[in-house]
């Protein structure tokens, strides 16, 4: 078999696999049920073993197998559960993941020879302990492929599970599926033998006897979650074999934001088309045309979109183990809390957003927490909680930093920034004043450097990145009960629904993400005038006026009435990244070309909004 045809499929799953290895890991440490992440644990490494095993990546299927054997002696309690064993798992999770990296680039990792000693003497012990018990549960208990024994009556069934012929590794996938029927009991008469299926000759095919308290159902589903399976059948007398499952295919991203913007395109197209059609003389036939094609591009936008979304809980997922190892780095013991909220956004967006979170998170555990005892003194608990959280705001989401710490200590920012003339002495420092302090190149209030933090690039990393992203930061802080960095964002990167406005003889698109409204300018309530022309220096720009059109921004705390000449109307526009030149105002977040095949500069509303000060309704 040609391994190197399946390294993006090893890559996708050895990833998926050691992600849940290193989550489980870390709940290994808290309060939860030790049992259940003992049982989950061992077996994403056997299944990340048995994918290594099938691919002949023996450096990996060793290291592999070398912890299962520890696993296995944890979950029956023969081995003793001590504070210093997730250090050793986590260490072999880390090798592991290199291993998987590797082989992805082509190449093959070399056994750490020393971790696999660590891990064998530590499996090895000679006699049982007893330190904790841990129930038996539904494939607790490794079963060797080739037992056999008297088929108890209760629970047992004929399993036959068959991969999809399109499957690119269909070895790889009935190992899978075979090692989730060893999860719910005792897999006997295994047809072809597990070594049979790596070969080329392999039908796809294998059949076996099971015996588990799970119900038909319940087997089909768990066969089913590997993917790529055509069909489980699960026998009890005369059941009916289970109904095939939806086929799922692998798309490399690169090729999704090719779709994507060729998606984009096809709505630029078809708002010029439909334009066009208004404008003509009245054809039925043209006009039903064109509104059919309106709808399928709408579809394709639709589906296009909801491919590229991912769940925002895999942007929290490292940050478990970052905090864990910031923590015991700065001796402060933190606990993580996520909440995902059920929320998607775009995969290129989370990824943007990689950095902006890692940095926030780093110094609310660095900065913002304080150390055990003055915890302690200050009645709080001594270990510090960190939040990782995100909510659905109207056309955006906001991924909320959250600290229970000593807050930001506003006289030791004002008198950093009065020296280096950022403020004056006297100016109220507010929550907006503050973020644009932290915000500025190079500004930090840290005594020391450390490997940490201390260099001054943090905020000013998440505020340029938000930014380029069309999205925006605010900070929220109170003394001695902790600080919230709130980012806010669109759910996609690539089309979003924009106001069309005109200044003078230039046309601007503003995002809906951040519109509120519109209104006369005296009908915009008590909010902060910006007049865009002003703003940009349009000569032929329009005066504003009480009966001028303005857009009601509405930007984290900031409420602004943005005075316009004209409002053109909404219209769906590609966003096309772009680097501004040196002397353009910072009022611009990309250009787009719109129906009429006219291009536009797209307005940053958070720019806009930052040049007035904070207005909460």
């Amino acid at each position: 078999m040609d391994a190197t045809r399946y390294a993006a499929l090893f890559l996708a799953e050895g990833r998926e696999q050691l992600a849940e290895c290193e989550r489980l890991l870390l709940a290994l440490e808290g309060a939860g049920d030790r049992a259940e992440a003992l049982a989950g644990l061992f077996r994403a490494m056997h299944t990340l073993k048995g994918m290594a095993a099938t691919l002949g990546h023996g450096v990996i299927a060793e290291t592999a197998h070398r912890t299962e054997d520890l696993l296995d002696g944890l979950r029956a309690g023969r081995l003793a559960w001590t504070p210093a064993l997730p250090e050793l798992l986590l260490r072999a999770t880390d090798a592991l993941r290199a291993g998987v990296e590797a082989v992805a680039e082509g190449g093959e990792p070399p056994l750490d020879e020393a971790l696999c000693r660590a891990l064998a003497a530590v499996a090895a012990a000679p006699e049982p302990t007893g330190t904790f018990a841990v129930p038996v549960l539904p494939g607790a208990e490794p079963v060797p492929l080739h037992t056999t024994f008297e088929l108890r009556a209760v629970g047992a069934r004929r399993v036959e599970v068959t991969v999809a012929p399109e499957a690119p590794l269909p070895g790889a996938r009935a190992m899978l599926a075979l090692a989730r029927l060893e999860a719910l009991g005792q897999v006997l008469d295994l047809a072809p033998p597990a070594a049979a299926f790596p070969r080329d000759d392999f039908g796809g095919t294998f059949r076996c006897r099971l015996v588990s308290p799970a119900g038909d159902d319940e087997v089909a589903e768990a066969v089913r979650g590997v993917g790529e399976i055509a069909r489980v059948a699960v026998r009890v007398a005369e059941a009916e074999p289970a109904a095939a499952p939806e086929r799922t295919a692998r798309v490399t991203l690169r090729r999704l934001d090719r779709l994507m913007h060729a998606s984009g395109e096809l709505v630029v197209a078809r708002n010029r088309l439909l334009a066009q059609v208004a404008a003509a003389p009245r054809d039925p036939a043209l006009a039903a045309a064109a509104d059919r094609l309106a709808a399928l591009v709408g579809a394709v936008q639709d589906e296009v979109l909801a491919m590229r979304l991912v769940p925002v809980a895999e942007a929290f997922a490292p940050f478990p183990r970052v905090v864990r190892e910031l923590g015991r780095t700065l001796g402060r013991p933190v606990r993580l809390e996520t909440d995902d909220g059920g929320i998607e956004l775009d995969r290129a967006l989370l990824d943007e957003l990689a950095d902006p979170l890692l940095h926030l998170v780093r110094n609310a555990v660095d900065h913002g927490l304080e150390a055990p005892a003055e915890r302690v003194a200050a009645g709080k608990p001594a270990t510090g909680t960190v939040t990782l959280a995100a909510r659905r705001e109207r056309d955006t989401v906001s991924l909320l930093v959250r600290d229970d710490g000593r807050g930001i200590d506003r006289d030791r920012v004002r008198a950093r920034a009065v020296a280096d003339g950022l403020v004056d002495a006297h100016a109220p420092l507010d929550d907006d004043a503050l973020l644009r302090v932290l915000a500025r190149p190079g500004f930090s209030t840290a005594s020391r450097v450390s490997g940490v933090s201390g260099r001054g690039v943090g905020v000013d990393v998440v505020f340029t990145r938000l930014r380029r992203l069309g999205g925006s930061v605010a900070v929220a802080s109170v003394p001695g009960e902790g600080t919230t960095f709130t980012l806010r964002v669109p759910r996609t990167l690539a089309l979003v629904r924009a106001l069309l406005v005109d200044v003078g003889a230039e046309r601007y698109a503003v995002p809906l993400a951040f519109v509120e409204g519109v209104a006369r300018l005296r009908d915009a309530g008590a909010r902060p005038v910006l007049a865009l022309g002003a703003l940009l220096g349009t000569p032929e720009a329009a005066a504003p006026s009480g009966a001028g059109p303005a857009v009601l921004l509405h930007v984290g705390q900031r409420r602004v009435a943005l005075a316009v000449d004209r409002l053109v109307g909404q219209q769906e526009v590609m966003l096309e990244a772009f680097d501004p030149p040196a002397a353009l105002p910072p009022w611009f977040g990309g250009v787009t070309i719109l129906a009429e095949g006219a291009p536009a500069l797209v307005l940053d509303a958070a720019a806009l909004a930052a040049e007035v000060p904070a207005w909460t309704a």
